[in-house]
């Protein structure tokens, strides 16, 4: 005769058959217990065919020669389950700067696919902060998907998700997949709480300052004292992180070297105690021989030296000390020439231009006529120094303003008359132009007659 049933183990994996009637069966696994798939499979793929001989006394032969009331059959069946990991595509940790294009990749490694059947993956960003998707700074979900063979029952499977992520900073994002095939769900992967599927976007902001001047003016010195104040956000409370602050040439792009040909570099370890603050990293350089923007760059470090954020943004005001400069062109004030005519009423007016001034903060330029010939100051004809000043704010860092010398040169012909000037702001001096052998800061003296047209420099 012939036995063809479809048979259900119970949940201890028993099937109970009351009688078997003597003679050959096949016995085969057809069907996975919910959440599992069979994987006791032949080179085809096929459910592995078990073969059962049932003797004349009812009892199941073993190939030994020896028999059992009881059969037990072995079969495989693998659970279908599905794990992720997200991380920064360019940190390649749970940590990554918040950016314009940024991409988090998440590997799915899953369990329970069949080999050369075809699966998508489709992933969406949620927000760990409130359990809704995440936006992207167009405000639009942020998802993913990858369509793959399964080579084998187990493997793994990139998805990667690329969004404008410049306005996120702060936000933690937690990665969820679904698995379909032929367009039914096979599985997911939803966790709102699992930190393998999260991303903790964080970003560094800088503020370069000068304690002496309150702001962002550098003054030339051998020793100068200067602070970056880095903000961070989107940091995780209690990890360790550690700032490293360079200093470089605005303009070139060059770091700083001190003295000896090393780079001014400062590194401060901390341990935040909530994910956003702030934390001081100091400096002192030899700025003798500094003169317009230097820049502060930031590094952000995990504690095994990941790089996660990175503050180096050369349009950003807010990174530089800037460090004014002065130049001066003096000339007679009644024609706008070198030559002064000695006289009681005469007049130099200087142009002061400027580099690197801060807009909107009030300066006073200051000026005084030296002798070249002494190096001294310049007395007037009644024996008293000549200086002058003005005061002005500034509406961008570069550009001129005029000092006016009123004095009385009577008898001071032969001289040479060269403008030193000094510029103050907040009662601290930040730049000054001195050098006795600049003509362009230098007037001639002259007599009437030789101002007259013919002699000395033309009026």
């Amino acid at each position: 005769g012939t036995y063809d049933e479809e048979l259900v183990t119970g949940e201890d994996g028993t099937i109970s058959v009351p009688y078997l009637e003597h003679g050959s069966y096949h016995l085969q696994e057809t069907s996975a217990p919910e959440g599992y798939v069979i994987t006791d499979v032949d080179e085809e793929g096929n459910s592995v065919v078990h073969d059962i001989t049932v003797n004349d006394q009812g009892m199941f032969e073993h190939e030994d020669g020896t028999m059992s009331a009881v059969l037990e059959i072995t079969v495989e069946n693998m659970p279908k389950t599905m794990g992720t990991t997200a991380t920064d595509a360019s940190t390649g940790t749970h940590e990554g700067q918040a950016r314009g294009e940024l991409s988090i990749v998440d590997v799915v490694e899953y369990t329970g696919c069949i080999p050369g059947t075809e699966y998508t993956v489709e992933g969406i960003l949620m927000d760990a902060e409130t359990g809704e998707p995440a936006l992207d700074d167009e405000g639009g979900e942020i998802t993913a998907q990858t369509t793959f063979t399964a080579e084998d029952f187990t493997g793994s499977v990139e998805v990667i998700f690329t969004f404008s992520g410049a306005d996120l900073a702060g936000k933690k994002l937690v990665a969820f997949e679904t698995m379909t095939c032929e367009g039914e769900e096979y599985m997911v992967h939803a966790d709102i709480d699992d930190e393998g599927q999260t991303v903790a976007v964080v970003d560094i902001s800088t503020t370069a300052s000068n304690p002496e001047t309150g702001d962002a003016t550098g003054i030339a010195g051998e020793s100068l004292e200067l602070v970056d104040t880095v903000e961070y956000t989107g940091l995780t409370p209690g990890a360790s992180y550690k700032m490293t602050g360079h200093l470089v040439d605005s303009e070139t792009g060059e770091l700083l070297l001190d003295g000896s040909g090393n780079a001014y570099v400062q590194e401060v370890a901390f341990e935040p105690e909530e994910g956003e603050g702030s934390l001081e990293v100091p400096f002192e350089i030899d700025a003798s021989s500094l003169s317009g923007k230097t820049m502060f760059t930031e590094t952000l470090s995990d504690a095994e030296g990941n790089v996660i954020a990175v503050h180096d943004d050369t349009a950003d005001a807010n990174q530089s000390i800037y460090f004014p400069m002065i130049r001066t062109t003096a000339v007679d004030g009644a024609d706008g020439d070198k030559n002064l005519v000695a006289g009681e009423s005469a007049t130099v007016v200087d142009t002061v231009s400027y580099e690197n001034l801060i807009p909107g903060k009030e300066y006073v330029v200051s000026g005084v006529l030296m002798d070249k010939a002494t190096g001294e100051p310049l007395k007037d004809a009644q024996g008293n120094g000549v200086s002058a000043s003005a005061t002005f704010t500034p509406d961008s860092p570069d550009g001129e303003i005029e000092v006016a010398f009123e004095f009385d040169a009577t008898g001071l012909a032969g001289k040479s008359a060269v403008v030193f000037e000094s510029l103050v702001k907040d009662g601290i001096e930040v730049a000054t132009h001195a050098d006795l052998e600049d003509e362009a800061q230098t007037v001639e003296i002259v007599e009437p007659d030789e101002a007259a047209p013919g002699k000395g420099y033309p009026k």
